[in-house]
């Protein structure tokens, strides 16, 4: 069994070597981004003080962009990491987080050591580690919802541009699913229409924006989104 192997389409046999590599992306984008907030402070402290660095200033600002900027870039990485593999909430999804929050937390100890730090066990460390386990299941729980609103919003915008070919709102309901990658089956389900009405509904869908198929009609969805 591959180790690669995507929980949507084996949602019974999760990726734990995947969900760790991601916990640990999650956390090194959130030092990049915080490495590039104080990189761009730095420089306009030394512009400030005439090429010389206030380090009383410089200090209390990194340490402020660490102990909060970094936790919101960190919950901003999850979502989009839930987000992106369009995770789908299951029995394993707990199992996934905490896995998730693993790498996490060992990402961060790398980083820290790299810089010199020794690893520490305190209650504020032990507090950081908890946030991260914490921000992990809030991001695995809302990133599925995030996408489904970006969807959503996409969707109106290209079924606007649609309704000038004279797509009735049956066809932009039909034409919504299609871009969920529903089967024509699943499509007859979600509306309570008989499979049989779908083809026909496509066949005029068809028709109206001068395509043959239905990989001819993704193909003019996805230009028309752009």
């Amino acid at each position: 069994m591959s180790i690669f192997r995507s929980q949507n389409n084996y949602p019974n046999k999760p990726s734990y070597f995947l969900s760790f590599a991601m916990g640990c992306v999650a956390t090194l984008f959130s030092f990049i981004w915080v490495s590039i907030v104080i990189s761009i402070f730095a420089t306009i402290n030394v512009f400030k003080n005439n090429g010389a660095m206030n380090l009383n200033s410089f200090y209390m600002v990194m340490d402020t962009v660490i102990i909060y900027f970094a936790p919101v870039i960190y919950l901003m990485c999850t979502v989009s990491v839930a987000a992106f593999t369009r995770l789908r909430w299951n029995k394993h999804t707990l199992e996934q987080i905490f896995v998730f929050g693993i790498g996490a937390a060992v990402s961060l100890n790398l980083v820290e050591v790299n810089f010199s730090e020794a690893i520490k066990i305190d209650g504020f460390y032990f507090f950081r580690y908890m946030l991260v386990f914490v921000e992990s299941y809030i991001g695995f729980k809302y990133g599925p919802m995030v996408l489904s609103v970006f969807n959503t919003l996409r969707n109106q915008r290209l079924l606007r541009k649609v309704s000038s070919f004279g797509i009735s709102k049956r066809e932009s309901e039909i034409l919504e699913q299609l871009l969920k990658g529903s089967t024509n089956k699943e499509i007859g389900d979600a509306l309570y229409i008989e499979e049989g009405t779908v083809k026909v509904h496509l066949k005029s869908i068809y028709k109206k924006l001068n395509v043959s198929s239905r990989f001819e009609l993704m193909k003019v969805l996805k230009f028309a989104i752009r």
